[in-house]
């Protein structure tokens, strides 16, 4: 894949720990915010990789807010290439997962501080078919790579990508009331790119990845057991 011709700003990753049931997942993967395109090396070579980001754009009640999020191939170097367009904005967030190994990493433009927070501590639901944040807004993004799926099953039934925007009290907010907190369904989630329907509870190796479209704070984790 040609490289476009532009400045590239890199944001390192810090690992500030694991939580219950999650271990951090940072990888291999390097996110690379460009002027107007999003790069994603040392992904797996002609695999597939997930990009997912949160923008914001103006102030006060001109406030636009973007989810981005796309299933893109990489070529035989691991490298892959989203083209926005258009600037891309400088409060803005940034997340690559690898399709294949499961591996992960979170990014913001130089001039924004990645607003990196801890997975909630009640973040799974009792039934692991819900995930549960005290926030007005949340995007989701589930992840299960091909290294997740079980040996004997057929990860192009299983493996994917799902994801979608929630607000508390709003539609595909689970619990249907405005409690200060959102609750979602695994099952609502949308299939990005040729995902099969999302699953029907998380399992080892499943990885979350949240951003608060307010705040734009960021987490994202990888399930354990």
């Amino acid at each position: 894949m040609r490289s476009p011709s532009l400045r590239w700003s890199f944001v390192a990753l810090v690992c500030l720990g694991a939580v219950p049931c999650f271990t951090p997942c940072f990888g291999a993967p390097t996110v690379l915010v460009g002027a107007e395109s999003i790069q994603v090396t040392g992904a797996t070579a002609s695999g597939q990789v997930v990009v997912f980001g949160m923008t914001r754009r103006g102030a006060g009640m001109m406030t636009a807010v973007e989810r981005i999020d796309e299933v893109v191939a990489a070529d035989a170097l691991g490298e892959a290439l989203v083209e926005l367009g258009r600037p891309v904005p400088e409060r803005s967030v940034w997340a690559a997962v690898d399709l294949t190994s499961g591996e992960i990493a979170l990014a913001a433009p130089a001039a924004f501080e990645l607003r990196e927070v801890s997975f909630p501590q009640r973040g799974i639901g009792a039934t692991r078919r819900h995930l549960e944040d005290a926030r007005r807004f949340l995007d989701v993004l589930l992840v299960r790579p091909v290294a997740a799926v079980p040996a004997g099953q057929d990860a192009a039934a299983v493996a994917g990508a799902w994801g979608r925007s929630f607000g508390d009290g709003g539609e595909g907010d689970d619990d249907g009331s405005l409690d200060g907190k959102v609750r979602v369904a695994l099952a609502d989630l949308a299939p990005l790119g040729t995902s099969p329907q999302p699953p029907s509870e998380l399992g080892p190796g499943d990885i979350v990845v949240a951003v608060d479209a307010t705040t734009l704070e960021i987490y994202a984790a990888k399930l354990a057991h």
